[in-house]
């Protein structure tokens, strides 16, 4: 892992505990690129609307286990 890419992993949690830690990670990081693991398409669009809104570029891929990785850029 660089200083330009954090990991987080939201698997496991309930909503919207994904969407508020990936708020809180988007707005206190300075890594470039942050990267939210989740397991359910509602965190999934969840998370990507947080970090939309406070000011990320957002995208998704479906991960091979079934779950989602939702991928910000500043």
């Amino acid at each position: 892992m660089t200083d330009d890419l954090l990991t987080v992993d939201c698997s496991g949690l309930s909503c919207p505990e994904p969407a508020l830690t990936a708020r809180k990670v988007l707005t206190s990081t300075d890594a470039k690129i942050v990267e939210i693991l989740v397991d359910s398409t509602t965190s999934q669009n969840n998370v990507l609307r947080a970090g939309e809104r406070v000011g990320w570029s957002g995208e998704t891929e479906e991960r091979g286990d079934g779950g989602f990785r939702v991928v910000f850029r500043r």
